[in-house]
């Protein structure tokens, strides 16, 4: 073969090449099912409530600190997203496309290698663990790591947030009387979730994990769920509301029923969706619907596993686990009626395939009387349910989700 016949031929094969790309790129853009795509956007049929329409715009984030840090959502389709890491992000979406702009950088001291499942993805817990907005004053919890004596912590901060802008960011409470020594798991043990009260109040879940003197001991913070007093920008007084608590992902006051429910890791198996009702114990370390099979025998052996006798039960507890995440009462709307003053649980990996999805339970009469799953594919960190009935959502796999009811 002459020297042009394979030049001429090496050229039909670049050109060739080229051809193809075009078209695979054509075909992925149409479908839009591509990482690389701005939005992302599926329906599916969901038994006796029509079509539900899914989207997703992928946070333009590529480090895993950002990950599992929680999102607030703000006005319009604007968001403050925030990363494990103290940094704090607004996020737009305009165009089909998410953008992010950097507002603040939250010092948590510094922080340990971050942990990895056999997959190789990001897991870990640590750092920012939950945001809220009352008018202007922006409230959030984080761990935090003390190198020194290789343990954490779980502290509350407050800014002023106007205008897109994070003013007079200042630590207000941290957990009390001594940190938790150990490994990054730790930190995400330590619970965080909270919610603002109407009358100038923050109750908030800080985890014990299975440090049981700590969880047991009723000067310590851990295992509890705490009702702080706000006065100003600080914090007046520190209450305990319940104890018994493993490792609470949730909490969330409705109004409607003016009651405060609460999410709450199990050890393996014995997720727990809770009504707290304040001076309750809870069960853990005691008891647990779960089993504790990872733990040492000795430690095992002081638990009452699958039962919760002598101890406030549970609204609802999953057996095997789903990785139970957030906690949201849907109020009334047009777009999913028959949804009016259901609860919503999120869910992270799980086991059996239970996890990734969105629980909607039927709450009546103090009792849970139906439940029903909507599968999301990805892991729920956070969620929150607008006043339209719209479900927004963010992922361990960096995306921010709206779910919507297609219309007849």
């Amino acid at each position: 073969m002459t020297i042009h016949k394979k030049l001429t031929i090496f050229i039909l094969f670049i050109i060739f090449g080229v051809f193809a790309t075009f078209i695979i790129q054509k075909y992925h853009k149409h479908h839009r099912t591509s990482e690389d795509e701005k939005d992302y956007i599926e329906t599916f049929q969901l038994s006796g409530h029509g079509q539900l329409r899914i989207q997703k715009w992928r946070i333009p984030i590529t480090e895993k600190a950002y990950s599992t840090g929680p999102f607030l959502k703000l006005a319009d389709e604007n968001f403050l997203i925030s990363s494990r890491l103290g940094e704090l992000y607004l996020a737009k979406i305009k165009n089909h496309e998410l953008t992010t702009i950097k507002l603040y950088t939250l010092s948590l001291g510094a922080h340990k290698p971050q942990m990895e499942n056999d997959k190789g993805e990001d897991i870990s817990d640590s750092g920012i663990k939950d945001l809220k907005l009352s008018g202007s004053n922006l409230y959030l919890s984080a761990t935090n790591y003390y190198p020194q004596k290789n343990c954490y912590t779980l502290k509350l901060f407050h800014a002023n947030f106007a205008n897109s802008t994070i003013k007079n960011m200042a630590q207000i409470w941290e957990s009390q009387p001594s940190c938790i020594k150990g490994s990054p798991s730790v930190a995400g043990e330590l619970g965080g979730k909270f919610a603002v009260l109407n009358n100038n109040e923050i109750i908030i879940g800080v985890g014990g994990g299975d440090v049981d003197k700590l969880v047991k001991d009723q000067s310590s913070d851990y295992g509890k769920v705490l009702l702080l007093q706000i006065k100003g920008n600080t914090i007046a007084s520190t209450n305990i509301f319940t104890i018994g608590h493993r490792n609470p992902s949730g909490i969330y006051f409705s109004d409607k029923f003016n009651k405060v429910f609460e999410t709450e890791h199990g050890p393996s198996g014995g997720d727990e969706l809770n009504e707290l009702i304040r001076g309750k114990n809870y069960g853990w370390p005691n008891v647990t619907y779960g089993h504790s099979s990872t733990l040492p025998d000795e430690f095992i052996a002081k638990k009452n596993e699958y039962t919760h006798v002598g101890y406030t039960t549970p609204l609802f507890s999953w057996v095997p686990s789903i990785g139970i995440s957030g906690v949201s009462v849907m109020n009334q709307n047009k777009q999913f009626p028959k949804w009016k003053n259901d609860i919503f649980v999120g869910s992270l990996s799980g086991t059996n395939e239970a996890g990734q999805s969105l629980y909607r339970l039927h709450y009546e009469h103090g009792t849970i009387n139906l439940l029903e799953r909507i599968k999301l594919k990805d892991r729920v960190r956070s969620f929150t349910i607008s006043n339209d009935g719209s479900i927004w959502f963010k992922t361990d796999s960096q995306y921010i989700g709206k779910i919507t009811k297609v219309l007849d």
